[in-house]
């Protein structure tokens, strides 16, 4: 069983007004991944590196921020 908390980077794709998530999952679970149903999902293994992270409570307009 997996927590439903992992990691999710999303960015913003060069020159299009599109982006992309990634969801950051555990080593010991790289054996058993599912396979993306859709064709645009893949999973791809990426070298170890230390980051720094902010918590986001997912409003990301300033109306929504006290002042």
């Amino acid at each position: 069983m997996m927590d439903m908390t992992t990691h999710v980077i999303t960015k913003k794709l060069a020159g299009q007004d599109k982006r992309q998530m990634s969801f950051v999952m555990p080593s010991k679970y790289s054996a058993n991944l599912p396979l993306p149903k859709d064709r645009s999902g893949r999973i791809k293994e990426v070298q170890r590196k230390i980051v720094s992270v902010i918590a986001f409570s997912g409003l990301s307009c300033c109306q929504f921020l006290n002042t």
